[in-house]
């Protein structure tokens, strides 16, 4: 029977993928019982209790301006005496197929499915198994993890089983590393025609408002006018002892639009006593509207009398 021992490779149509696929350059199995012997021309790899199965493919034709995408490692299942899983784990020292026994076997290294066993079951006979190793085999061709291969080992105390190896003469499925690998870039293409023009855009939110410029130069002062005066006049009227007086003048003339200050005076005929700390007491400061005031006549009995409101409105005219 004629093999390749080259590296294999299938460039799909689409995406610029190239699919690779790697034969063994090594394959045996170690049995713990028989600590000496060495199984590398058997034809078969034996997974189970006291046996691990090694494995090693040469990566050295895959071209050095790719990367691996994904990388898939295929075993054909040859008998399945028990039932059982089983995991691929990194191998961290170098080893040959002729010189390897149970008793120089290397040790195992960390799952390189990461954590991902897979089951064989009676159904598995005569099918393939994939296993996904894509972590390992970037290590590998980055040069981040010497390329020792992988191996196969049980994940618990149950399954015996074998797979094709590359010696087989039954059905020869060897095992094989299926990668597909992303090519180099190519050249940039021509530039396309520019779209249309998309709707404007919103008005973005005002930013914060400058700083207060100088104070520019003071103008001519302006002439002097005439200040006006209004006069309410409330009265005459009788109050009573502790009596209120209530007056809400405002400046409500047109031709007095603005209330300046205001005062009081009582008739000089009458003494009265005017309270300005009543409740809403009277204030000199008028604002819009005068307050309340409390009136209180004198020695205790009702006096009447006017009271003269001066209230200054307007500006000047």
């Amino acid at each position: 029977m004629i093999r390749s021992t080259a590296l294999m490779c299938m460039v799909l149509a689409l995406g610029g993928i190239a699919v690779a696929q790697a034969p063994p350059a090594a394959d045996t199995f170690t049995f713990s019982s028989q600590q000496g012997a060495n199984f590398g021309s058997w034809p078969l790899l034996l997974v189970e209790k006291d046996a691990t199965t090694y494995l090693k493919f040469n990566l050295a034709a895959l071209p050095a301006n790719a990367t691996v995408a994904k990388a898939t490692l295929r075993l054909y299942v040859d008998s399945v005496q028990q039932a059982g899983s089983f995991d691929a784990y990194e191998i961290d020292s170098a080893w040959t197929e002729s010189g390897l026994t149970a008793k120089s076997a290397p040790p195992l290294g960390a799952s390189a499915t990461g954590g991902n066993p897979v089951a064989v079951a009676a159904s598995s006979n005569a099918h393939f198994i994939l296993l996904d190793v894509t972590s390992l085999v970037q290590r590998w061709f980055g040069g981040q993890t010497a390329n020792n291969g992988l191996a196969l080992s049980l994940t618990g105390t149950q399954g015996q089983f074998t797979f094709d190896s590359k010696e087989s003469d039954f059905t020869s499925h060897e095992p094989e590393l299926l990668i597909a690998l992303n090519g180099p870039a190519g050249a940039q293409g021509p530039q396309g025609l520019a779209g249309p023009a998309g709707p404007p855009g919103s008005m973005g939110p005002f930013g914060p408002a400058g700083p207060q410029g100088p104070a520019g130069p003071q103008g001519p002062a302006g002439g002097i006018g005439t200040l006006v005066t209004k006069i309410f006049v409330d009265g005459p009227f009788i109050v009573q002892p502790g009596g209120f007086f209530g007056d809400n003048r405002s400046c409500t003339d047109p031709a007095y639009p603005i209330l300046l200050s205001g005062g009081f005076q009582k008739s000089l005929d009458f003494n009265f006593e005017i309270a300005t700390n009543a409740p809403g007491g009277f204030d000199p400061i008028l604002g819009s509207r005068p307050g309340v005031w409390l009136v209180d006549g004198f020695n205790g009995g009702a006096q009447e009398g006017s009271i003269y409101v001066f209230v200054l409105c307007g500006g000047f005219q």
